[in-house]
C-alpha cells in the first residue's frame, strides 16, 4: 500500500547514529519499475567510492521496501515487517499537526468535527492525512472545509487507499493556481529522478514560470506566470504523438535520435537528451530554454549550439567533452552552466566572460578542474553561484575580482591565496 511511511522507517533506521556505527559503509539505492542489475550495482559501487575487494570484508546487511511480498521473498534479508495503516486517532493527530499549525484556522469544535471526517477518508494512511492536513490549513473558512469534506471527488475510485484522491484534491487546491505549472513540470524526469532544490527553481526560471515582484528588490524569483504546455517522457520503441509537446525528455540506446524530433523542433522548450549520440540536430531547435545532455560518446558540442538564442539553463552531464565550443559564448541569455561528471573536460572559452547572464556555474569541485577557472570572472555581475575560485598571478585571476560579484550566495572555496599581493587587494 502506498502512502504508510515504508520508505521515511527506512530513512530513519538508514541516518540512525547507531546503524552508521555498526556499520562500516552506508548507502541508499533506489530501485525503480525498471529493474536494471547493472546499473543498480554500478551506483552501489559509486557509493561505496572503493575497490570491490575492499568492501568484501565490511560488515554488510540490507533493508528494503516494498509493497509486494514477491519482492519481499525474493530478497530474503530479514523477517518480513507489515506496515500497517494508523488508528483514527493517531491519523487525526498527523492530520491536526498540520492542519491547525501557525497561521491556520483556530481548532474549534465546528472545525475539529468536520477534520475527523476528512481523516476518516483517509482510511488510515499517514501521507493522506499529512497532505491534506497541509492543504486545510490554508483554509480559514468553515464553507472551505465543508466543501472539502463533502466533495464529490471522494466517491471517485482510487486503488491506493485514497491515497491519489488525497494528492489529486490537494493539487487542485493549491493556494496560486499557477503553482499546478510548476509541479507539472517534474512530469519531464522519470520515476525516482534525483532532482535538487536549486535546480529545479532554476529550471523554472528558465522557463520563465518565476518573475520576481516588481517592488522589491530581490533574486529569488516568487510569482509564477502563467503558460499552458504539455511534456512527454520518450523511450526506446515508443511512438508518440509530439506535436503538441513542449517539454521532451528522450531516453535512447539507439544509434541515431529519432526522426519524430524534426516534427516538435520549433515547439520545443525543453530538451533532456540521455542518448549515445547527438549528431548535428541542435540547430533544429531555436526556441529551446532548457537543455540538458548525457550523452556517453560525445567528445565535443557542435558549434550550432550558439544558435539557441533563447537557452537559459545548459546542463552537460556525464560526457568524455573535452571542451566546449567558442560559439557558446554567444548564448547572452544562459543563466545557468552546470558541468558535472565530465572527467575529460580541458578548458573552457577564453570568452567565458561574454555570458553576462549568467547566474550559476556548476562544476565538480577536483583538483584537475580548478585549471577550468575561466578569467576575468568580475565581469559577470550577475553570478549568484561559483563552486570555486583559483586565486592566479595573471591579470583576470586576482583576488579582486571577487569584489565584483556582489550577488554571491552559498558556499564558495577559494585556492591558492599565497597569490594574494597585498591586503589591500584582498579588501
Amino acid at each position: 500500500m502506498a502512502g504508510l511511511g515504508k520508505t521515511t522507517l527506512a530513512q530513519l533506521v538508514y541516518k540512525d547514529e547507531l546503524v552508521k556505527q555498526h556499520f562500516n559503509v552506508v548507502i541508499w539505492v533506489c530501485v525503480s519499475d525498471n529493474f536494471d542489475v547493472k546499473k543498480i550495482l554500478s551506483r552501489i559501487l559509486e557509493s561505496f567510492n572503493m575497490p570491490v575487494k575492499e568492501t568484501t570484508s565490511a560488515t554488510t546487511g540490507n533493508e528494503v521496501t516494498t509493497r509486494k511480498d514477491e519482492v519481499a521473498s525474493i530478497m530474503g534479508t530479514l523477517d518480513t515487517h507489515h506496515l500497517e495503516t494508523l488508528s483514527e486517532d493517531d491519523c487525526w493527530s498527523v492530520f491536526k499537526q498540520r492542519a491547525f499549525a501557525n497561521g491556520g484556522p483556530p481548532m474549534t469544535p465546528e472545525f475539529e468535527a468536520i477534520g475527523r471526517e476528512v481523516v476518516r477518508k483517509c482510511v488510515g494512511v499517514p501521507l493522506a492525512a499529512k497532505v491534506l492536513g497541509g492543504m486545510m490549513h490554508s483554509k480559514k473558512g468553515k464553507s472551505e472545509w465543508l466543501f472539502i469534506g463533502d466533495n464529490e471527488f471522494w466517491m471517485l475510485p482510487d486503488d491506493n487507499n485514497g491515497i491519489l484522491r488525497a494528492l489529486k484534491l490537494s493539487f487542485n487546491h493549491l493556494p496560486l493556481p499557477s503553482l499546478k505549472q510548476c509541479f507539472a513540470y517534474w512530469s519531464i524526469y522519470p520515476k525516482d529522478w534525483i532532482i535538487e532544490k536549486d535546480d529545479l527553481i532554476q529550471l523554472w526560471m528558465a522557463q520563465g514560470f518565476l518573475q520576481p515582484f516588481e517592488r522589491r528588490n530581490q533574486e529569488m524569483e516568487d510569482v509564477v506566470s502563467v503558460t499552458k504546455y504539455d511534456c512527454l517522457i520518450l523511450k526506446d520503441g515508443e511512438v508518440n504523438n509530439i506535436s503538441a509537446v513542449r517539454h521532451l525528455t528522450l531516453i535512447s540506446n539507439e544509434k541515431k535520435l529519432p526522426i519524430i524530433l524534426e516534427v516538435s523542433a520549433q515547439k520545443l522548450r525543453t530538451l533532456v537528451l540521455s542518448v549515445n549520440h547527438l549528431g548535428n540536430v541542435l540547430k533544429n531547435f531555436k526556441y529551446l530554454r532548457v537543455l540538458s545532455l548525457t550523452i556517453s560518446e560525445i567528445q565535443e558540442l557542435p558549434s550550432s549550439i550558439g544558435k539557441l538564442k533563447h537557452l537559459r539553463y545548459l546542463e552537460v552531464f556525464s560526457t568524455e567533452m573535452k571542451a566546449l565550443p567558442d560559439s557558446i559564448t554567444k548564448l547572452y541569455n544562459l543563466q545557468t552552466l552546470r558541468l558535472l561528471y565530465c572527467p575529460s573536460l580541458k578548458e573552457l572559452p577564453k570568452d567565458f566572460r561574454k555570458l553576462i547572464s549568467l547566474r550559476h556555474l556548476y562544476m565538480d569541485n577536483k583538483k584537475e578542474n580548478r585549471k577550468l577557472m575561466p578569467m576575468q570572472i568580475g565581469e559577470l555581475t550577475c553570478r549568484q553561484t561559483l563552486p570555486f575560485f583559483v586565486v592566479g598571478k595573471a591579470n583576470g585571476c586576482h583576488i579582486e575580482e571577487l569584489g565584483c560579484l556582489k550577488k554571491l550566495r552559498g558556499e564558495l572555496k577559494i585556492y591558492h591565496l599565497e597569490h594574494v599581493r597585498n591586503s589591500r587587494e584582498a579588501q
